[in-house]
């Protein structure tokens, strides 16, 4: 038995994550940590005030598909690690036979027999090796992974959600600023319709004026279409057909967006599910090694059996003790030994791409929310400035003191502005989304508990 007990250590697998150093840097390059003790990573999406998007997020965690995926990869997970269970316990099973046989040596002598028995069989292989701890670990490992994976599908899909909520916004804010736009060059068309009648003015100021109105109107077309498809998207998200969500009318960006604390990266071992997911997926791989590693060694295992024959043998039991060595399988064993030990260094170096990847979403959300904050503020300047211009020329032309084409260069100096300012404003709420996404949060666990 002693000897027994120090072969069998010295055939236990070395984890080789263990060793493995995760090294994370202290802090960010581009941001600071002075709130992050303060300030939780929650239900984020709820800085906008917006009652309708909090429904339609609320409605994606009920209905969304791909969470019921999520849902159902959990529950695979969960029979994976109960079957995994089942070498710790002896296997029992249980028959019963009924037979009539007849034997016919002549037409004066045959024999009729009738034969019943039952019997009770049970076996158990000792894990001495640790085969059956390997495989249960890997499968452990599985489902917390498993459960990781639903919270990082909580998290992507809150950030889908608002993020196409807000590309709606964004369409029916510019398609509004379409149609003030129509409705100005339309004043525009009529006064040098009206200047050309009178003789002011040639007809290339009228030709000048209908063209910008007519790109105006089919802009509008493009931007009507976009508003569609992105409302389809939204619809999809809540696991519904086009047209069966009400996605409201919301035409207008908010002008700032509180911005979330981004702490310090090794935070992001603790916020991101999916760093998590990929850790327990690695802790998984690593216990398939294990497993692969105890195929190489002798399986010790006993059986038993008891029954009773309804025959003249009567009662029977008997007791096997069976020891099975892999002796020679042409390399089988160990090349899927080396596979696994070789997925598993592929899996480190994956799951260290994955931290820096995260490390790198943070400080790209971080540099791309201040340049957009800092890219609207003057875009709003630069849109006043635009409108002071346009409303200068305008007068100016009416009392015939400058040319149309200063009225016209105005005008779409305005519009290129406002629209620049609508499209700044998407894209700095993109980054703040973005932000919120990279930093993870530990809000999901109430909506598993509600859908579970």
């Amino acid at each position: 038995l002693l000897t027994l007990g120090v072969v069998a250590a010295g055939c236990i697998h070395n984890s080789k994550v263990k060793d493995t150093s995760f090294e994370l840097p202290r802090s960010f390059a581009r941001d600071e940590a002075k709130r992050a003790a303060k300030e939780k990573v929650g239900r984020w999406w709820e800085v906008f005030g917006d009652a309708r998007l909090e429904r339609l997020v609320a409605q994606a965690f009920a209905q969304n598909l791909e969470l019921e995926q999520a849902r159902a990869r959990l529950q695979q997970a969960q029979a994976q690690l109960m079957a995994s269970r089942a070498g710790w316990f002896p296997s029992i099973k249980g028959s019963g036979e009924a037979g009539r046989s007849k034997r016919i040596m002549s037409k004066q002598f045959q024999f009729t027999s009738n034969t019943f028995s039952l019997s009770l069989a049970a076996s158990y292989e000792l894990d001495i090796f640790g085969r059956t701890y390997y495989g249960h670990q890997a499968a452990k490992h599985g489902l917390l992974a498993a459960e990781e994976s639903l919270r990082a599908a909580y998290l992507s899909l809150a950030a889908q959600v608002v993020e196409t909520y807000h590309l709606a916004v964004a369409s029916r804010a510019q398609l509004a600023l379409l149609d003030r736009t129509i409705e100005n060059r339309q004043r525009l068309v009529e006064l040098v319709e009206r200047r050309y009648r009178a003789g002011v003015v040639s007809a290339l100021d009228l030709y000048q004026a209908q063209s910008t109105l007519e790109q105006a109107r089919a802009s509008r077309e493009s931007y009507l279409a976009r508003l569609r498809t992105t409302e389809h998207a939204l619809a999809l998200l809540l696991g519904r057909y086009p047209g069966q969500i009400d996605p409201g009318a919301l035409d207008s960006l908010p002008d700032a967006v509180r911005e979330l604390p981004a702490g310090v990266p090794s935070q992001l071992l603790l916020r991101r599910p999916d760093l998590r997911a990929a850790h327990r997926r690695l802790l998984a791989f690593d216990a398939q090694v294990g497993e692969a590693l105890a195929a190489h060694f002798p399986s010790l295992s006993f059986s038993a059996s008891i029954g009773q024959s309804f025959d003249p043998s009567g009662f029977f039991w008997n007791i096997l003790g069976n020891l099975t060595a892999p002796l020679f399988q042409g390399g089988q064993i160990h090349g899927e030994y080396k596979r696994r030990a070789a997925v598993l260094r592929e899996q480190i170096a994956v799951f260290q791409s994955t931290l820096l990847q995260a490390v790198r979403e943070v400080e790209d959300a971080v540099v791309t929310g201040r340049a957009q904050q800092k890219r609207v503020e003057h875009l709003h300047k630069r849109a006043e400035a635009a409108e002071g211009a346009l409303r200068l020329s305008t007068d100016q032309y009416t009392q015939g003191l400058t040319s149309y084409l200063n009225v016209l260069t105005s005008e779409q100096s305005v519009y290129t502005a406002q629209a620049e300012l609508i499209s700044a404003r998407q894209e700095l709420i993109s980054a703040r989304i973005q932000r919120a996404r990279a930093l993870g949060g530990g809000w999901m666990e109430r909506e598993i508990e509600r859908y579970r």
